[in-house]
């Protein structure tokens, strides 16, 4: 099938709406300029018998045959005139034209009752579906029935008047072609401004979906590099961890075959020597370890009972004391995560918190349960983050230690970030920092939600 195009459809549906509207209402503006032109003329020979039939001092001369022939001769005359008949309150004529047809009843009731209760009663065709007389034309012939008033204001009569319709009906047929080129005129204006303001609209969406296109494009080629100065920084940062050492192993090493002949000295050097190698095994070793969070096993964690292995696992290690806080009822509460890497976050929150805090400080940790989410705040009274590091402290390799690594953040930000959660930093109460670990929480029943990702084994 054919798709069309937006356009195309727009302007069909236009057309249709617009047509629609046109014809309806040039319909109705015709109906009211036939109405008006009916009423108009109506109100014409209304006014010729009365000014034919109102100078008798009495209702017996006005309607007395004598009076009628000699006033309705005068309208007789008038050119358009082509028969005029007066019927009583009991519809039968009571003068005619064509006095052969006095005595007989009305044919047409319905407009002489209108004209007999006080109004115009204009007749477009009066003989549609009768036969005409000879001195008409079913088209050009109109009738119209006015009531003759008595002397108390009521109706006392009605009077039938047929006239050429010829003017009236090239009038009719004038206004409503007028109508119709006007209604026509109008329509095609609106369906031309209505057009031209789609295609200016659609050809602005189609330039923001262009310009949209080219900023996509743009921000992947930012992204692109952005990824390849953050690579290159940290290859750099690899680089400067690695070499560093290396230099001193070779350093080492050349003042040991300086100084073969002295064993103590060489003995010395080799303790460096291996004391360098160790700092860089232990060094790739975490970079190992960075590489593995991003493969992970998902099963249902209870996340308090992880919090308190692993402030167990820092209390056995350091002397600064751990106070957990934790809401009741939370071992009912469930997230669907990977438990090893979840201790792993919070161990190294934990430990982060004690190697800044004073030898007589302590470390709170609070864990909150909230609707569809877990919240665990570690804060400690050291010096605190300045605002200006809060963001970069969750990159690799950024520490304000002399022997850090500068991997433990960014161990934690990333497993958040696995979890569909976020971690972020702030100022504690006295001063220190503030970590605070959102994590999504599941329903207690979904305890079979966690499966394997394919090859996300862990060695």
């Amino acid at each position: 099938m054919t798709r069309r195009s937006p356009m195309v459809v727009f302007l069909v549906a236009t057309l249709l709406l617009v047509g629609s509207l046109i014809g309806v209402s040039a319909t109705v503006a015709s109906r009211f300029f036939q109405t008006a032109i009916l009423e108009r003329e109506s109100q014409q020979v209304h006014d010729l018998v009365g000014s034919l039939l109102g100078d008798a001092d009495d209702l017996a001369p006005r309607l007395a045959p004598e009076m009628l022939d000699r006033q309705l001769q005068h309208l007789l005359a008038l050119e358009d005139i082509l028969r005029i008949n007066v019927f009583g309150h009991d519809l039968r004529l009571i003068w005619s034209s064509e006095p052969d047809r006095i005595g007989r009843k009305a044919r047409r009731e319905a407009p002489l009752r209108t004209a007999l209760g006080g109004e115009l009663a204009p007749v477009l065709r009066p003989f549609a579906g009768a036969p005409a007389p000879d001195w008409s034309a079913t088209d050009l012939v109109m009738e119209f029935y006015v009531p003759i008033w008595g002397e108390n204001g009521d109706p006392v009569a009605a009077m039938g008047v047929y006239r050429d319709a010829t003017h009236v009906k090239a009038m009719l047929a004038r206004g409503q072609r007028l109508v119709w080129l006007t209604a026509g005129t109008v329509g095609l204006l609106l369906i031309l401004t209505v057009t031209g303001l789609h295609g200016l609209l659609l050809r602005r969406h189609r330039a923001a979906l262009a310009s949209l296109s080219a900023l996509d494009e743009e921000h992947r080629r930012l992204v692109q590099l952005e990824k390849m100065s953050a690579l290159g920084k940290m290859v750099a940062d690899i680089a400067h961890q690695v070499n560093s050492p290396l230099v001193g192993v070779v350093n080492k090493a050349q003042l040991a075959q300086r100084y073969a002949d002295d064993p103590e000295r060489v003995a010395c050097y080799l303790r460096d020597i291996e004391s360098a190698g160790r700092h860089c095994a232990d060094f790739v070793r975490r970079l190992l370890e960075l590489s593995r969070v991003s493969r992970f096993e998902v099963e249902p964690v209870v996340l308090e009972q992880i919090v308190q292995e692993a402030v167990q696992l820092v209390r056995q290690s350091h002397r600064t004391p751990v106070n957990l806080h934790a809401t009741p009822d939370l071992d009912a509460v469930m997230l669907a995560g990977d438990p090893i890497l979840l201790r792993h976050a919070i161990f190294n929150l934990l430990r982060n918190a004690q190697v800044f805090s004073p030898p007589e400080g302590h470390v709170d940790v609070r864990l909150e349960g909230q609707p569809g989410k877990l919240t665990l705040e570690v804060e400690d009274q050291g010096p605190g983050v300045a605002p200006e590091d809060r963001e970069r402290i969750f990159q690799p390799f950024v520490t304000t230690l002399a022997e850090g690594s500068g991997l433990g953040l960014a161990v934690v930000h990333t497993v958040a970030t696995l979890h569909g959660g976020v971690v972020e930093v702030g100022q504690g109460t006295a001063g220190g920092a503030l970590f605070r670990l959102v994590l999504p929480a599941s329903d207690s029943e979904q305890k079979e939600v966690g499966h394997a990702r394919p090859g996300t084994d862990r060695r």
